[in-house]
Order: structure tokens, then sequence, then C-alpha cells
């Protein structure tokens, strides 16, 4: 009756987990490990009257049941997709309890009675052992398992006795005399089952079903069911079968498959060219020249890449270009802008008297109150040797760069001068209404002009300004930087008069030379120089980085300094250079005659005074003549005579656009022809097309913004 009650949990356990959805899709099997535990439901088999040797009036034992816990290790590995082999090494516990009810007569009070004695035997029993499988997959979580464990029994001890059970309440036993034992229970006996067999040999039929914990399957819990029938006796030579119905739970590990590595393959072609240039060929070609192969084993988690890489080397040949060439010719520039060949370059020196104006401005350095290092500045010793009248033969920025000594020289000449130093800021940025800085720098003029040249300060007055009265476009840089400046006003106008120099002035016919260099470099042109040389001196020098420009102007009037002063030519070489080792060099002789006041004299020969002025101080976009400038009007007239001849040219800084600047330059030399009253000058407006200097300086722009009176006065000789 056991045994049918087994087959039927076992038969309704399959078709409850038949019946789970989603059983049809089967997933690869891996190997698995875990711990199982679990309950035993014992069910013996037994067919003995007594145990060997042990005392027993039982008719006979036919079946016995109890319980206990089991429990162990399992691993697991698939033999195909459908089919797995377990292993399980576990704990089972035995135990049942064997009873018999033995129907009797009973006398009681000498009147017979029907009654009933059990016979039972209480077996403790306990196995360690190995229990190998075959599972087959029926749907994807569901196996059916068969197998066989054997065992070595760990417990075997027995517990024994025949008790009155019915009637209840009355009646003993009778003791091997005949005599009433006053004892309801009988044939008491425990120990070690005597000749207890120490091997169990079972077979097993189950089923169990996969429940992941996991999406990858991982972690597996398996509830299992299964029944074990004994091939073997508890007993030796006792019919004597411990059976069991096993329902219990593994918790199970299963190794995520390492997947298969794809194998790739992939070729990479490296295609090099190196070109060279070769004479011996006309036309361009490309060969092989090499070819190499390497192999490179790449590897990443989901895939080895074999990847070969063919290298080639190619060799592009191409006919080598033309050698580095460079041709230079001049062309003269007459003053109405005409060029023309130059037959010769006539130079012809004149007696001149050039009057320098004196900017009254001294500028600085951003957040700065230190005279900057452009600026001419002497101590105490050698400012003896200074004399305004020695600048002859300087420029004008030369002349302003030293201002501060024709200042503090004329400060001595003019004893009841008094000077006001405004010292101003570009209110901007850091000296943004910094006051402060601009009374150090008024300071920084005031201390010069009293440690060289020993100006009483009393004489001296410091002022203070954010920007000047006259202020320069405080937007852009140009007028920042033309703001940041101490202005110097004199109680004494002569101290800040112009500066005449009697020196030579040299003309050139024509007055400008234009050089026309070209080369001809297939590689480019990485730096180029221009020299023009006389007598082994340097006349001038063009240099530059990159293209040689179309034409460079050689303009020998503006440029006194680079007159040439001997009746030899003049030669001018042009060298340009690739940057590749590669140059070319090239150059040319211009005739020149030079005409001397000592010539001129000896063969006495017309001649002329030339004198040369400058009107500055202009205002920003205007063409008035201001005080400073009628200054100097009035010193041209003292000097004209009805036979002079006077050019006046206007000129403008970078600031604006072209046309307006020429516009602007042309109004002022026709103002300065009207306050001359000479209605006879020749007045043009050059603009910003040609700047007399550099103008990223201050100072450079304010001498643009000028007017030039060139006065050629013929020479009475015997007067």
């Amino acid at each position: 009756m056991n045994r049918g009650r087994c087959g039927f949990c076992i038969v309704l356990l399959f078709h409850i987990l038949a019946a789970v959805p989603g059983l049809r899709a089967q997933d690869t099997l891996r190997p698995r490990y875990g711990v199982v535990g679990g309950y035993s439901a014992n069910m013996h088999r037994a067919d003995f009257r007594a145990l060997p040797g042990v005392p027993s009036c039982c008719p006979e034992y036919g079946s016995g049941s109890g319980g206990g816990i089991l429990g162990g290790l399992l691993a697991e590995f698939p033999l195909s997709n459908g089919l797995l082999f377990g292993l399980t090494g576990s704990y089972v516990a035995h135990s049942a309890r064997l009873s018999e009810r033995e129907p009797v007569v009973v006398i009681v009070n000498g009147t017979g009675r029907d009654g009933a004695f059990e016979h039972s035997v209480d077996a403790t029993l306990s196995t360690i052992g190995l229990e190998p499988r075959l599972g087959m997959r029926l749907l994807d979580g569901l196996f059916a398992n068969a197998g066989l464990r054997a065992g070595l029994y760990m417990s075997r001890t027995y517990s024994q006795e025949e008790r009155i059970v019915d009637p209840g309440d009355v009646g003993t036993y009778l003791d091997s005399m005949g005599a009433d034992s006053h004892s309801r229970v009988r044939n008491v006996s425990s120990g070690t089952l005597p000749d207890a067999a120490s091997f169990l040999l079972q077979g097993t039929l189950g089923l169990s079903y996969d429940l992941p914990l996991n999406s990858r399957r991982t972690w597996l819990l398996v509830p299992q069911v299964s029944y074990a029938f004994s091939f073997t006796n508890v007993v030796n030579g006792v019919e004597w079968k411990p059976d069991g119905l096993r329902a219990a739970l593994a918790l199970e590990y299963s190794p995520a498959p390492i997947p298969e590595k794809q194998v790739r393959y992939d070729t990479i072609v490296v295609r090099d060219t190196v070109t060279t240039e070769t004479p011996i060929f006309p036309h361009e070609r490309v060969m092989l020249s090499g070819r190499s192969l390497s192999d490179e084993r790449i590897e990443t988690p989901e895939a080895i890449t074999i990847r070969t890489t063919i290298q080639e080397h190619y060799l592009h040949e191409v006919p080598a270009p033309p050698p580095m060439a460079c041709t230079l010719s001049a062309m003269g520039v007459a003053e109405d802008g005409t060029a023309e060949p130059i037959a010769t370059l006539k130079i012809e020196e004149f007696l001149s008297t050039v009057a320098h104006p004196l900017l009254n401005y001294v500028f600085f350095e951003p957040g700065s109150s230190d005279l900057p290092e452009r600026y001419t500045r002497l101590d105490a010793v050698t400012r003896t040797g200074f004399r305004t009248a020695n600048l002859h033969g300087t420029t004008t920025l030369p002349v302003y760069y030293n201002l501060l000594n024709i200042i503090g020289e004329r400060m001595h000449e003019y004893p009841d001068a008094v000077l006001t130093l405004t010292g101003c800021n570009m209110d901007q940025g850091d000296e943004k209404g910094n006051l402060e800085l601009s009374r150090k720098r008024a300071e920084a003029v005031r201390d010069y002009l009293i440690r060289v040249w020993g100006v009483e300060p009393s004489r001296l007055e410091v002022a203070a300004s954010n920007l000047p009265a006259k202020r320069s476009n405080p937007a852009t840089a140009d007028g920042q930087a033309e703001n940041r400046r101490v202005e110097i006003a004199s109680t004494v106008p002569e101290v800040m008069d112009v500066v005449l120099v009697n020196d030579t002035t040299r003309t050139s016919t024509p007055p400008v030379v234009r050089l026309i260099p070209h080369v001809e470099s297939p590689r480019g042109v990485a730096f180029w120089e221009i020299a023009v040389m006389q007598h082994g001196i340097a006349l001038k020098r063009f240099r530059g980085e990159g293209p040689v420009p179309e034409s460079l102007d050689w303009n020998i009037d503006d440029d006194q300094a680079s007159a040439p002063r001997y009746n030899e030519p003049v030669t001018v070489k042009l060298t340009a250079d690739n940057g590749q080792g590669e140059h070319s060099s090239c150059g040319m002789e211009l005739p020149t005659q030079v005409i001397t006041l000592e010539q001129k004299l000896a063969n006495q020969q017309g001649d002329f005074t030339i004198d040369r002025y400058n009107l500055i101080l202009f205002s920003v976009g205007a063409a008035v003549i201001s005080p400073a400038n009628e200054r100097i009007i009035s010193l041209i007239h003292t000097r004209l005579r009805q036979e002079s001849n006077l050019v006046i040219e206007g000129f403008a800084d970078r600031t604006g656009n072209a046309a307006s600047n020429q516009t602007l330059s042309a109004q002022r030399a026709k103002a300065s022809a009207d306050a001359l009253r000479r209605p006879d000058a020749v007045t043009r407006g050059i603009g910003s097309s040609r700047l007399l200097y550099p103008n990223d300086l201050p100072e450079g722009r304010y001498y643009c913004r000028t007017v030039q009176i060139l006065v050629k006065t013929p020479v009475q000789r015997g007067q």
C-alpha cells in the first residue's frame, strides 16, 4: 500500500510540472555544482519473525515507516543536450518503526476476552554514500532521473518490545515459570542490530525541475522528488529492506559558458611613397621598390583577429625642377608718379635748413610710469656735452627722442620759463581712473629734468588727469597708446620751439628708385634681402620672409641717410633662399652722378638752398592751423623770398581710410599755402599712401599727421 502511494505521488508531480507554461524552449545544458537538502519518508519492506539471537514472539514483521533528513553535495555534467550525468555524495537517515499487531484471547478474572499484543522494532539507521545517476530532459527544465546509491551504514541500532495493547488497562504477561510477571511488556531488547549489514545498495527513480534565479541561468533552484528502493537487507539473512520517498531542494551553480571566440582574418595594405627628383627621366613615374608582410594577433573578449599587413614601398620619380633663379631691375619714379628707366641716378647737394618741430608729448607703456628706453637719457656728466645745435644730419624721430634734453638745455637759456607737466592715462582696464599713475608719469619727467639738467623744482609744476583734453579714440589700441602720455607746456614759447638744423640736403633725380625683384622658385621663397651698396657702404637694406614683393620703393629724398655720396655706380643685390639649402642671387648697377656743393661753387654753377619744415599737432580730422604751427608759419615767412619755390605736401597716419586721409591731407596742405599767402605754391595730398614714420609707435603716428613744406630758393652769387 505504501509503494502505491509513492508511485501515485511521482506521477502527480510529473503532471504538475509538465503543465508549467514556457517549457518548450530548451537551454543548452552546462555543468553544475551545488548542495542539496531534504526529507526522506522511509517505507521499510520486511518478512521476518525475529532478529538473529533476539527472543521474539512476533508471528511476522511485514512493513515499517519513519522519516529523516538528507543532505549532501552534487555535481552534474551534460552528456548531450538532453542527458545529464550526476553524482551526489549524501547523508541519508533511514530510521523506521516496524510493528505488528497480534490478536489473542486474554483471560481476565477467569474469563476469556479478545485482546491484542503489539510487537515493535524501532531501528535508527543512517548511511553516507555516493549516488551516480542519469537525468533525461523531458522538457526545458524537467528531468526524469534514474540512478544507484551505494552507502555505508553510519548507525545501526534498535530497540524491541512486545506490549499488551488490548485491553488497555488490565492484563500482564506470565514469566517463564508460569507466574505473573506483573508487567504488560516482554521481550524488551536494544543495542546494535545483530548481524547487521555494513553496505546498502539502492536504486532511485525521480523527477527534478530547474528554476533559474537569474537571466544567465548560472544559479538554479532545483526541487527534486525521488523514490529509493533497496536491493540489500538491513540484517544479513533477514528480509528487511529500507525504501524511501525523498523530497529535496538543491541550490546549484552552473558557470556561464565561455563563448567560443570568432576568428577573423583581416588584411591591410599600407603603401608609402618616396618622391625623388631626378634629372635623368623627362617624365614622372611610379614603381614598386619593395614589399614586406607581417602578421599580428589581436585578441578581444569577443573575437580573435589575425591581421596581415602588407607594406608596399613605392618610388615616385619626378623630373627635377629648374634651379632657383632671380632677376632684378629698377625704374625711376618722378614726383608726378610716372615711372621710366633710369639712365643715371643724379644726386645733388644743397645747403639747407631743416626745421624739426617738437612734439610736446612723452608716451608711456601700459600701467608703467618708467621713461621708455627709446627716449635718449643722459646723466649729470654726459649731459654737459649735449648741444641741440649738434643734431645736424639727424632725422625727425631721433631729434624727438632728445625732447627732454632739448627742453633741459633751453630751461637754462630761458631762466624765467615754468613748465607744466600733465600726466594722463588711457582710462581703460587697470588705468581706469588711475590718477596716481598719471601723477607718477609726470613726476618721472620732472625728476629727470631735476636730476640730469638741474632744473629748479619750483619751475616744474605737476598735474594729473585721466584722458588728455585733446584725446585720441580711447576705444582703439592706437588711441589708448596715444593717451598714455605726459603733456609739456611752457610759459615761454621758445622752450618748445622748432629745432633748426643747418645741414646739407641731397636731392635725387628721380626722387624714388623703384626696385623690381623677381624670383623663380618651384619650392617657394623662405626669406630674401635686397642690399643697396656704394663704396662698400650699405645705403639701404630691404628684408622679408615669404614671397618677394612685386616692387620696393627707395625714397631717397625722404631718407637722406641713404643718399649716395660718391661718383661711382650704386650696386643693388637681391638674395633669395628657399629654406631647403637652395638660394639664388642677382644684381644690377645704377650709374650715379653726385654734384657736390664744392663742384657747384668751383664751376660758378647756379645753386639753391633747400629748407624743409614740418607742421604737426593737427587735431584729428581737422585742417586748421594750430597756434603751435602758427609760430612755424611765422618762421617760414621770415626766410621766404619772392623767387622761392614752395612745394607743400600733406600726410596722414594709418588711422582712418585711405580716401578720407588723402582728402584731409590735401586740405591741410592748402590751408598751409593760404597761411603763407603763397597761392603759387604747389600743394599735394599724399594721405596715408606713403607713411613717413613707423606707425606702430604713437609718436610715429603724430609725426605722420603733418604738412611738409619744401622751400627752394636760388642762391645769388657775390651777394
